[in-house]
């Protein structure tokens, strides 16, 4: 089964003016995403996604494929052109530069708890359980209102669908264009993977982690 890893990457963003390619200790988002995709065995190719020469050319000089795309593509649009770049019999595995704290280490037992399923039609996604008292237009999710007394504990886990890494079939992607189908296999993350750059003010914040994330990965 071939896997391939493209990372949508741009030069600017919600969160930065620099995108990923802003400062991440000694490098960038970017490459430093790029760093972790190559420690994982599985994989069989690595492309990257942009519409940035900038991007690209950085890429490049890391010695992964670029696949060059429209600057005025939507994220379904983004999803589904990549894929029929591609083998349809291959499978993407879709890693965001966003999510810093996905390594090696969570993408390889991604693969692998994916292959061990028999390759999901939906998918599989990185995901994290939640157990709050969680509410959708006044309606309880996962427990009853009449009981007060219920300790979160006992509460039914929500999913919560993490940025940092999705896997699904290229030939579903291009069927139903998006990165995952409507019913995907969760795969659940710690707190630290789950952690996803929004703004600059939690780049900066997490940046702070890294010592923790080397903790953890080696």
């Amino acid at each position: 089964m071939e896997i391939i890893a493209v990372v949508p990457a741009a030069s600017s963003n919600r969160y930065s003016s620099k995108g990923d390619l802003v400062e991440w200790g000694h490098t960038t988002l970017l490459e430093w995403k790029l760093y972790q995709l190559k420690s994982v065995q599985s994989l069989q190719k690595i492309i990257v996604s942009t519409s940035s020469k900038e991007v690209a050319r950085r890429a490049t000089d890391a010695g992964v494929e670029v696949m060059i795309r429209n600057e005025n593509l939507s994220l379904a649009e983004i999803f589904s052109s990549a894929a029929e770049q591609v083998p349809l019999e291959s499978h993407i595995l879709w890693a965001n530069p966003t999510s810093p704290f996905v390594g090696a280490k969570v993408f390889s037992a991604l693969i692998e708890d994916y292959r061990s399923a028999g390759c999901p039609v939906d998918g599989e996604v990185t995901a994290r359980s939640n157990r709050e008292y969680t509410y959708f237009n006044g309606i309880p999710l996962g427990f009853s209102a009449s009981d007060p007394a219920l300790s979160r504990v006992h509460l039914e886990p929500l999913q919560t669908l993490t940025n940092g890494a999705y896997l699904s079939s290229a030939s579903e992607i291009v069927k139903n264009r998006r990165a995952f189908g409507k019913s995907p296999r969760f795969f659940e993350v710690d707190w630290l993977a789950a952690l996803e750059i929004r703004d600059a003010m939690q780049m900066n914040l997490f940046s702070s982690l890294l010592a923790s994330y080397f903790e953890s990965e080696p």
